[in-house]
This record gives structure tokens, C-alpha cells and sequence, in this order.
């Protein structure tokens, strides 16, 4: 891992108007031009919705895609994005990984939520996506609290773990709930952790509450935001401190998750 500047975007996507939600990525996108990696929430581009996903989802194919991961190479950024995607006769809440070299890599949501299940289908693989500057790997909304699957990552190489939310919990009620496992999972794995929420009227009168935080590998936080309204938090993340906890010189700075006795358990 190298140091890293991290941004993200608590963004504001209308469901049903990718060319809208488009225009707020690629602008982000260029007024970020020191930030090594942008993350924005679940399903920005689409808007997200466990609504009849037929009528909001787009291909992995789709255009604008295409023009996120041009962007990306050109500004020499990893850009973090979601949308409902449309794959054969499947729908799936999908997270996309477009990095500074233009490689598009894809994550499926392989944890759904209960109203989710009667729309999507699932994921079947956990996956860790190696970009220039970190290996990421990603959790969608409440699979954070899955403590196996950030072990998962962190298995398969994971530095850094980005955690995009579409949850109308905001404020101090998402700042409880995050800071009950978050930074557990952070110091438990030793990797820097993300978490942004987006913002906004969805359907069906749901408001989504926000909120930015992102922790250390000691599970400290480094910088929050628990505002409802647009906003990015942009954080800088210095390999030397995963480098240190990682040292094992001392009780303080031990990477237990190296101490595991997979034999056992």
C-alpha cells in the first residue's frame, strides 16, 4: 500500500436518471484532482431502489460507465461507484472498481437485505481488486456486519476496506451503529476501513440519512462527517501506520489477524 489522499462522496442520486447522477460523478471527479481514490455510495449512478430494478437498471456495457473509467485514467484516480445492474435475466446491486489504469473490475452484493431478496440476486464471490495505489475490497451497506466477510478480505490481501451505503439511518443513530463494529473490524483485520452513506429523497418517501467516516487500523477514527446533506470528507491514509501496527514489536502494535489458528476455527 502507498499513501493514499481518500475521498468520499455523500452524493445525492435521483432514481431513474443516470444522465443526472452521471453529470455529479464526473464533476466530482474533476474538482478532486489530488484525491487518489473517490468512493461514492451505493448505486449513485442509477439511484439506488429494491424496487422494480427492470425499469432503474442499466449494463455493465452502458456508456457512462464506459466515460467513468475514461475519467478515471485521465485524472489518474480510482473511482469507487455503484449501480443496478442488469446481467442476463439477473439484477444485482452492483459496486464498480474503475481505476487509473482504466481496468474496470466488478463487485456483486453477495449479502442481500430482506427487502433486496425479492428483486436481486446475489453475488457469489468476495472480491479484492489490486489498483495502483492499495488492494481494495469491498462490503455493500450492511454487509459490514458480517465480521467473516471483512476477515475474507483482508485474507485475500485487502488494505483497504470501502463500505458504500444506501441507508435512510443518518446522524447520530448511523454514528452509533458504525462505531458499535466498525472499528472492530478495522483493528481486528489491521487495514484502513470507509464507510459513506448517500443522501437525498428515494422512492417511496425514503430519505437517505448520510454520513462519512473512516477509521485506521488500529480501529481510531481518522475523519468523520454525520451530516444529511452533500458533502465529501477527504482523508489522507499513510502506509507507515499499517506498516507500524503490522511491526508485532510490541503488544500495541500487533496484527492479530496474523496469529489466527485457522486450524482451529
Amino acid at each position: 500500500m502507498q499513501d493514499i489522499t481518500l475521498s468520499l462522496v455523500q452524493m445525492d442520486s435521483a432514481v431513474g436518471h443516470p444522465d443526472i447522477n452521471f453529470r455529479s460523478i464526473a464533476e466530482k471527479i474533476e474538482l478532486l484532482p489530488h484525491t487518489d481514490i473517490i468512493c461514492f455510495p451505493e448505486a449513485c449512478l442509477t439511484g439506488y431502489t429494491s424496487e422494480t430494478p427492470d425499469r432503474f437498471s442499466i449494463h455493465a456495457s452502458d456508456e457512462r460507465i464506459g466515460k467513468i473509467v475514461h475519467a478515471a485514467r485521465d485524472n489518474n484516480v480510482t473511482v469507487v461507484f455503484g449501480f443496478i445492474e442488469h446481467c442476463g435475466n439477473e439484477y444485482h446491486i452492483t459496486q464498480a472498481v474503475a481505476d487509473s489504469l482504466g481496468r474496470l473490475g466488478l463487485y456483486r452484493k453477495t449479502h442481500l437485505g430482506r427487502d433486496e431478496r425479492v428483486s436481486f440476486t446475489p453475488g457469489n464471490e468476495i472480491r479484492v481488486f489490486d489498483t495502483p495505489k492499495a488492494k481494495i475490497g469491498i462490503q455493500l451497506c450492511w454487509e459490514s456486519h458480517f465480521p467473516e466477510m471483512s476477515s475474507k478480505l483482508r485474507k485475500s490481501g485487502a488494505e483497504l476496506i470501502l463500505i458504500p451505503y444506501g441507508s435512510p439511518i443518518g446522524g447520530p443513530r448511523r454514528k452509533n451503529i458504525w462505531m458499535k463494529h466498525m472499528p472492530a473490524r478495522a483493528a481486528d483485520n489491521c487495514v484502513f476501513m470507509g464507510a459513506v452513506n448517500a443522501v437525498g429523497q428515494g422512492r417511496g418517501g425514503t430519505v437517505f440519512g448520510g454520513g462519512s467516516a473512516v477509521l485506521d487500523p488500529k480501529g481510531d477514527l481518522v475523519g468523520e462527517y454525520f451530516g444529511a446533506d452533500e458533502n465529501v470528507l477527504t482523508v489522507r491514509l499513510l502506509s507507515e501506520v499499517k506498516d507500524i501496527i503490522g511491526s508485532d514489536e510490541n503488544m500495541g502494535n500487533i496484527d492479530y489477524f496474523m496469529y489466527r489458528r485457522e486450524d482451529l476455527y
